[in-house]
């Protein structure tokens, strides 16, 4: 008999436990202090995108971040992918030269995100003229399905941010984009849908953060809810 109270109230103890820690996350979130923007244009942005196998949407990604931040360079790193990323995004940097590949082949290839990152900024250093400010120079990385609000890196230029030279990264939130599909599975049924709109929306709850997200990482853009840490003189700041 104990041991089916315990099966019975249990799962109500681990609801409670979750509402309690969202509710407490959702007052912080909601006290906190907004962010004041500042001038990107003091700035030099590096955005790096890892991928592998991202032929569906890195076109799109790399379109955005050109249409939306237009003085930025934007480089990314195809780990060695067995479809056409590399093609797409090739083409792409003959037609732009604000956009760079990266290029990994195995058995270089595929040893880890940080090692395609680290090829990424060897690249950009050698990239960078002799004298170059690297106190001005923001690394960003943004995964390749991610979407960076178009003021984002006015959030993260601001006093709070990397308009403060002790400022070295600054953690950038992320917003599910579908929170508010009411059939983010199209081709299922009414209860499939239901569920998969919980699973979006617990997961927005539980970690809740400005309208204005994105998923970056390294030195540079944005976040109201940021954490930031202090730069090390003479490195790329970056943002994450």
């Amino acid at each position: 008999m104990p041991n089916s109270l315990f099966l019975f109230f249990f799962p109500f103890f681990l609801l409670g436990c979750f509402l309690l820690y969202w509710a407490g996350a959702r007052h912080a979130y909601l006290r906190r202090a907004r962010t004041e923007a500042g001038d990107p244009g003091v700035l030099d942005w590096h955005f790096f995108v890892p991928c592998r196998d991202e032929e569906a949407v890195v076109g799109a990604t790399v379109a955005q971040l050109r249409r939306d931040f237009p003085s930025a360079h934007v480089w990314v790193i195809d780990d060695d992918s067995d479809d056409r990323t590399g093609v797409i995004v090739a083409a792409l940097a003959e037609d732009d030269r604000r956009v760079h590949l990266v290029r990994r082949v195995r058995p270089d290839a595929r040893t880890g995100k940080g090692d395609a990152l680290n090829a990424a900024y060897e690249q950009l250093g050698d990239f960078l003229p002799a004298g170059a400010d690297r106190e001005r120079t923001v690394v960003c990385v943004v995964d390749a399905d991610g979407r960076l609000d178009p003021r984002a890196l006015e959030l993260v230029s601001g006093p709070a941010a990397f308009a403060d030279p002790e400022v070295g990264g600054v953690q950038v939130g992320v917003r599910m984009r579908n929170v508010d599909d009411e059939r983010p599975l199209p081709d299922r049924g009414r209860t499939a849908n239901a569920f998969a709109r919980l699973l979006v929306r617990v997961r927005t709850w539980s970690s809740p953060c400005p309208t204005r997200a994105c998923n970056c990482c390294g030195a540079a853009p944005v976040r109201s809810d940021s954490a930031a840490t202090a730069s090390s003189p003479g490195s790329p700041r970056s943002t994450g």
